[in-house]
This record gives C-alpha cells, sequence and structure tokens, in this order.
C-alpha cells in the first residue's frame, strides 16, 4: 500500500515560461490555481531605442517611463495585492555599470528621472520595500554593488504581512538621448518571491485529524536583482534560513494556508516515484512542509518536499506561483515520506499471543508477529519443521500482507505493516467482521498468519456457564472418570457478530467462520437465503472472492495433491497456504477422509493419525482399539495450532452433554457406543425451550436452536445458529439452515478416524457426534483456566 501521501503539483498558466511579467504590455491571465507553474525564467524586454542622433554622450537628459505591476484576474480574492506598486526606487546605470540617475517616489506608477544621455543604459525597478534611503551612499554608484545588494527578512511570512510584494524590474541596452525623452514602453515589475499555496486534506473515512504543520528551509534574504544560476545569497549558515515554527490546527481535517517566499532553487535529483521524494534523496536545504497529524491513537508525521514537479524537481523560483493539492492517506512502512509514531499503540499479544486477536473499528493495534500461535513448546510428530519447537520458537518475517478479509476492501484491515518483529494494522469503519493476515520471508513464503476479530463484544462479559451431564461412564469402557462439571463457554461462535438470531440476516452474522479439524485459519462461513455461496470475501488487492473461485484450483486442494511425504510437510503447506481448504478425493487411496493425508488408525503403525488427534490439544485415553468409545479423551494444552484467542481454546468433548436429558435414547439392549453420544431424535429429550422441542419439515430454514447449558429445562440458554459447514469431499458450503454443529478439541474415539462434535438439525440433536475431519465446521472457544 504505497498510495498513502499523495500530493499534486499543477502549473497555472500554459506559457512555456509562467506566470512572469515580460516587459511588454502583457496582462498575465493567472485562472482558477487549479495547478503550480513550474518555471519562472528572467524575461527580458526589447531593446528601447530612443535615438542618439547629433548628441554627445554625458549630456542633460530628463526620462519619464511608466512603471506597472503585473496584474492578475483575482486580485480581489487576496489578502495582499499582488499587482499593486506604492513606492518604487528607479536606478539607470550607463553601459559602463555607472549610476547616472536615480529616483525614489510613492504614488504614481509615471515616473520622471534626471539623467545624462547614454548609450547601452539599464534601468533598474524596485517597488514596495517602504525604504526611501534604502539605495544611498557611495556604493550604490556601482551596477555591480547593486547586483550584491539582498533583501533580508525578520519573520519567515514577512513577505506577504505587508500590503503590497516586493518587485523588481529591469530594462536593457536604453539608448537616452539629450533632452526630455519618454519611453514608449511601460517597464513591468515582477515579484521578488514565490506564492506558494498548500491545500492539505484527509483521505475520506481515514480517520486522520491534523494537529499541525510547518514548513522548513525557507530563504531568510534573497538578491533584489534575478540571478540566472543559484541564489548565492542562500548561504549554509543559519542565519541564511527561516522556519514557519509550528502551526496548530486543533485537529482539522483540511489546511488551506497560501505564504510568500524567496526563491530556493535547489536543482533536480533522479527521483521518478513520488514517495521517494524524501529526505534522504533531496538537496541540502530544500523547501519542505512536516504536518503532523493523528490517525486514532497513533502520531503520524507527513513530509512533503517541494518543487516544480511531485520527483525530481526541488526549484522554488521568483515570480512562481505553486499549489499543492496534498492528500493525506493511510500509512504504509513503504512510504518513507510517513514517519510513524507507534507510542501507547494497543498491544494485543502483551497478555500472550494467540491466532486470533479481537479487535474494535477504527483503531490502531500490534501483536509480536515472530511466535506461532500461543507459541506452546511443540513436539516434533505435531511440529511443521519436523522438529521439536521450543517455547516461542521464534520466526523471522520480513512483510506482513493481507489474506482475505470481510466487507469490502480496506473495511477491516485499512493499513497493515510489519515493524521491529511486530504487526502494525489499523482497523476500517466496519464494526464486525472478520480477516486473516500473515506475515512472509524474503522469498515471499508465508510464515505464520492470524485471525482479527473485528467486534464490539467483551467475550468474558457476554461468557455462559455450562454445566456438563456426562453418564454412562462405565469403567470398564472409559479411562477419563468423567463427573458433571462447569465450564465457561463463549456465547457465540468464533468469528460471529451477534450471539442470537432471529431473521435471514441475524442468522448469518451468528454463524461466525468454518475450521477444518486441528487447523489454525478460518474460512468463510455460509449465509441464509444464499444456496451454495459463502459470506463476502476480498483478497489483499479488493478482489471478491465467490465460492466459485474458492472451490477452484487456486484454493482447493485434494489431499493426496498437498505435499505430504511426511505430517510436517503436510502440516507446514497449511500454514504456507492458510486459504486453500483440502477436501476428499472419492477413489484415492487414502480414505482417512483427514487432510493430513493417511491420518487413518487403521494404519500400521498408526503415526499420522495419533498426530492429527493431537493438534487442537486433545488426545485419547488410549489410544487403542480396544477403547473404541466417544469421550474417553483428555485435554493435553493449549497448541500453536488452537484458533482461539488469548485465555479460550477449544472445548472439551463432552461439552454439549447437558443439550439432551435421557439416559437411554435409544432404548434397553442397544450399544454402549449410542449411550455415550446421548444422540436422540425424540424432541422430548431436546434441553431446549417448550417452543423448540420439536423436529421440522425438511423444508423448513430454521436458524438455530436454543439450549439450556447448565440445568435441565430451566436457567441460562445458549445459541446455536444453523450455520451449516463446508463439505470436506466437494469443498461445497451444505446444511445451511438446517444444521447446527460445533468441533470440540478431542479425536472421536480409538478406532475412529473422525473427531469430536456437537451436532443438532432439524429432526435431531447429537450432543457428542463424529465427523469427518476434512469438514469446516465452526468453532465455540471455552476459557482455558476452566
Amino acid at each position: 500500500m504505497i498510495r498513502l501521501l499523495e500530493y499534486r503539483v499543477y502549473r497555472t498558466t500554459e506559457e512555456p515560461v509562467p506566470f512572469c511579467w515580460k516587459v511588454l504590455f502583457v496582462l498575465f491571465m493567472l485562472g482558477t490555481l487549479l495547478a503550480m507553474v513550474a518555471v519562472c525564467g528572467s524575461c527580458q524586454p526589447e531593446e528601447e531605442d530612443i535615438g542618439n542622433t547629433g548628441v554627445g554622450e554625458g549630456l542633460s537628459a530628463t526620462l519619464r517611463l511608466e512603471v506597472m505591476g503585473e496584474e492578475q484576474v483575482d486580485i480581489a480574492t487576496r489578502a495582499v495585492s499582488e499587482g499593486v506598486v506604492s513606492n518604487l526606487h528607479i536606478l539607470v546605470y550607463n553601459s559602463s555599470g555607472e549610476l547616472i540617475g536615480q529616483k525614489y517616489q510613492t504614488g504614481s506608477s509615471t515616473v520622471t528621472v534626471n539623467t545624462r544621455s547614454a548609450t547601452g543604459c539599464t534601468i533598474y525597478a524596485i517597488a514596495n520595500t517602504g525604504k526611501a534611503d534604502l539605495f544611498k551612499g557611495y556604493a550604490i554608484h556601482k551596477e555591480s554593488y547593486l547586483k550584491s545588494m539582498v533583501y533580508s527578512l525578520t519573520g519567515w511570512d514577512d513577505p506577504g504581512k505587508g500590503t503590497n510584494l516586493l518587485m523588481t524590474g529591469s530594462m536593457k541596452s536604453v539608448n537616452i538621448r539629450a533632452g526630455v525623452q519618454t519611453l514608449s514602453t511601460r517597464l513591468v515589475l515582477t515579484r521578488m518571491v514565490a506564492k506558494v499555496v498548500l491545500n492539505i486534506k484527509v483521505k475520506e473515512s481515514s480517520g486522520i485529524t491534523i494537529t499541525d504543520y510547518s514548513v522548513k528551509n525557507i530563504p531568510a534574504c534573497s538578491y533584489y536583482v534575478a540571478r540566472a544560476s543559484g541564489d548565492a545569497a542562500q548561504a549554509a549558515t543559519a542565519a541564511h534560513w527561516k522556519e514557519s515554527g509550528v502551526i496548530a490546527t486543533s485537529r482539522a481535517t483540511s489546511v488551506n494556508k497560501t505564504f510568500y517566499m524567496f526563491e530556493n532553487r535547489r536543482g533536480t535529483k533522479s527521483i521518478s516515484a513520488q514517495k521517494d521524494k524524501t529526505t534522504a534523496n533531496a538537496p541540502a536545504k530544500a523547501t519542505y512542509v512536516v504536518i503532523h497529524g493523528l490517525v486514532g491513537a497513533v502520531t503520524v508525521m507527513w513530509t512533503v518536499y517541494l518543487g516544480e514537479n511531485n520527483t525530481s524537481d526541488f526549484n522554488i523560483k521568483r515570480n512562481g506561483n505553486y499549489t499543492y493539492n496534498i492528500t493525506l492517506n493511510d500509512i504504509a512502512a513503504t512510504d518513507t515520506r510517513v514517519v510513524v509514531d507507534f507510542t501507547g499503540t494497543e498491544d494485543l499479544s502483551s497478555a500472550g499471543t494467540a491466532n486470533c486477536y479481537l479487535a474494535k473499528a477504527n483503531s490502531w493495534y500490534k501483536f509480536k508477529a515472530t511466535v506461532r500461535g500461543n507459541g506452546a513448546a511443540t513436539a516434533a510428530g505435531i511440529s511443521p519443521t519436523g522438529s521439536v519447537l521450543a517455547m516461542n520458537a521464534p520466526i523471522t518475517p520480513n512483510i506482513a500482507e493481507l489474506v482475505w478479509e470481510t466487507g469490502g476492501h480496506e473495511k477491516i484491515i485499512r493499513v497493515l505493516m510489519l515493524k521491529d518483529g511486530y504487526v502494525y494494522f489499523r482497523t476500517g469503519e466496519v464494526e464486525e467482521g472478520n480477516a486473516v493476515i500473515a506475515v512472509k520471508n524474503t522469498a515471499g513464503i508465508i510464515l505464520w498468519s492470524w485471525h482479527i476479530w473485528v467486534t464490539n463484544t467483551n467475550l468474558l462479559e457476554s461468557a455462559q456457564t455450562y454445566r456438563t451431564n456426562p453418564r454412562w461412564m462405565d469403567p470398564t469402557l472409559f479411562r477419563n472418570g468423567l463427573v458433571s462439571r462447569t465450564l465457561t463457554m463463549m456465547d457465540r461462535n468464533l468469528g460471529a457478530a451477534v450471539d442470537e438470531a432471529s431473521d435471514a440476516n441475524t442468522a448469518s452474522q451468528a454463524f461466525g467462520l468454518y475450521y477444518q479439524f486441528g487447523r489454525k485459519d478460518p474460512f468463510p462461513s455460509g449465509k441464509i437465503g444464499g444456496g451454495v455461496e459463502c459470506i463476502e470475501i476480498y483478497d489483499k488487492v479488493g478482489n471478491l472472492l465467490p465460492m466459485a473461485t474458492l472451490k477452484g484450483n487456486t484454493y482447493q486442494k485434494t489431499a493426496a495433491q498437498v505435499p505430504h511425504a511426511s505430517v510436517a510437510e503436510n502440516i507446514a503447506y497449511t500454514i504456507m497456504n492458510p486459504l486453500i481448504f483440502i477436501v476428499y478425493a472419492v477413489g484415492d487411496a487414502d480414505t482417512s477422509v483427514n487432510w493430513l493425508y493417511g491420518a487413518s488408525p487403521l494404519n500400521s503403525p498408526p503415526t499420522i493419525w495419533r498426530s492429527s488427534n493431537r493438534l487442537w490439544g486433545g488426545d485419547l485415553n488410549d489410544d487403542m482399539s480396544e477403547y473404541p468409545l466417544g469421550l474417553d479423551s483428555k485435554f493435553i494444552g493449549k497448541t500453536i495450532y488452537d484458533p482461539c484467542p488469548y485465555g479460550w481454546c477449544l472445548p472439551p468433548q463432552d461439552t454439549w452433554t447437558n443439550f439432551t436429558t435421557t439416559e437411554n435414547p435409544l432404548g434397553a439392549g442397544t450399544a454402549k457406543d449410542n449411550y455415550v453420544s446421548y444422540s436422540t431424535t425424540n424432541p422430548l429429550y431436546y434441553n431446549s425451550p417448550s417452543s423448540e422441542k420439536r423436529n421440522y419439515d425438511s423444508s423448513t430454514v430454521i436458524f438455530g436452536r436454543h439450549f439450556y447449558v447448565s440445568e435441565i429445562g430451566k436457567g441460562e440458554i445458549a445459541f446455536y445458529p444453523a450455520a451449516g459447514y463446508r463439505y470436506g469431499k466437494g469443498g461445497g458450503i451444505e446444511s445451511v439452515g438446517d444444521f447446527c454443529c460445533a468441533w470440540s478439541f478431542a479425536p472421536y474415539s480409538a478406532s475412529s478416524t473422525f473427531g469430536g462434535y456437537l451436532y443438532s438439525a432439524k429432526i435431531a440433536v447429537s450432543p457428542n457426534g463424529t465427523s469427518w475431519r476434512m469438514h469446516g465446521f465452526p468453532v465455540r472457544c471455552v476459557k482455558e483456566t476452566s
């Protein structure tokens, strides 16, 4: 994102040498000041040959001439009268550079000067100095002395404080004969100063406010007589330079400032990109503007160098009119004209790192970019490197980049950068939404990625208390000794905007995101009324990624297509490709229906399956097939792949055991594995409000189902939306408006390739369901300490 500080420089005329008053009777038309004038060269009048026949040199002569300042069509709109001559010095030098006539007057523009006849004379006019004795003394009798004289400022903006501007002009090669003569050509004066107009505004919806600005390297003096090359009066010493000082703006969103300054011709540089017109590339003492502002709580400084274009030129010439239309955009590390002070930026990782961070709209945040997930020590069997990872084993990213976001381009992540081992980002104006951002190495390979959940929800304040209800814990079949206990659960799915749904719109907002079992990165969910379409997500440049695109070859692969020579290679691929959904290909030799290729307990040894069991921090008490039933799982600790925020993790397998009430829903004599699933199709056993103790017709669209979470038939109620899921075979969206589900951290059992999850549909509730680990299901997190 480098288009983050833009300024446009325009010309005010189509003339090759703009804004210059020639010694012809020319009225210069300034126009509408939509542009900056580029070059103001010195203008030479035609020779004024008054004749000299029969008259010798040095005879008495009286010279009458009319002096005028160049006019502007919009002078009435200016605080300074830019073309008015109020007081005037006339100096006449002969071809030897000796003063032969001099006059100071105020008021009238017609001047009568007593002089002597001579050929090849130069007549100088200096206006609006307000100093009658400016050119007194013997030294002024030499033209060379006049050319060495400078006007010095007291304050940086002195040229614009008076009523009129300093102006100078000259006529060369004038022949003056004896007697009274009137010059037929008027001497037109040009300004000693350049006019600079700053039109500064902020990008719409950027959240930027301007706190102050200042102008640097303003020449403190300038020659009265213009020189063809650089102005030698601008020496390196501090006395020759002024600054505007800090001009406060009270957190404005626009600033318009006009000021006048002496010329500062610093030359050109070989610069082709606007963003590279920086201090590092600028000539010494080039004039520039510093703008300070705030983006939320972050202090930002923009630096804009002046000149005749946006890139290579650093010249401000006398008599020039420069207009700069500057737009302050969002911040990017790649734009070196922008200096950001992130002091005070909220560190989302200060308490601990995670794969998901919560943020609010229009705010600045940072988090550690060198830690994988929660930084947990990682065994070789589930490590992306194939070796043991120590706690907080570092990665070394080079750049941060958006993977996808909801809501539209730059609606969730407005600015993103990597700085000093941290990802810095600014959220957009959308108050509820999701994004995935990644860091890459110098080769452009993703090292890790994080889910940014923009929400106004306080997870702890809205959390709910679940009371589990495990039963049929036959000690001959189970090793976990499960008993009823209390869990602190989120009141909504991970990534959801709302916790309840009453119509199609709010239902989709309650869905959250989909996750494949054991993977850390989310996928967009479906939506009510969207058929097989997912919620709108956009890539880093703002391209919409519809379901047809996400199911294409770029974003969907079969497990066989994914590198899988080892578990580490397989896991590393998912890290490098967080938006690629991995599906099962019918007919493939691997029937594990797991994105981790070959993860089946039937393989001998079942090494890959055991790795898959532990990716989200769960495992079986005993993975031998003689203990085949569900609910015989355990928590071994949150891993680097857990998708929940800091302090939260995937829930255990028995989380939803209170969602049905019968101990033996399938009747006496049925197999024990049916008991432990607690599944039922009988609405009488749904632990739901009475209005939802029913089954629905297959054509009915439901928004979700409510369950009592801590007691039977009363107390606190949780809502689980009918979010459907992403199918692990074809990769499409399925069962939206029918199917409520959520992953646990646990493998289902010692004899199953599947994972344990909550399942509720129109005609059934299964608190301990089992399904393909390839499927993309929602996630609802539990407080880790509970």
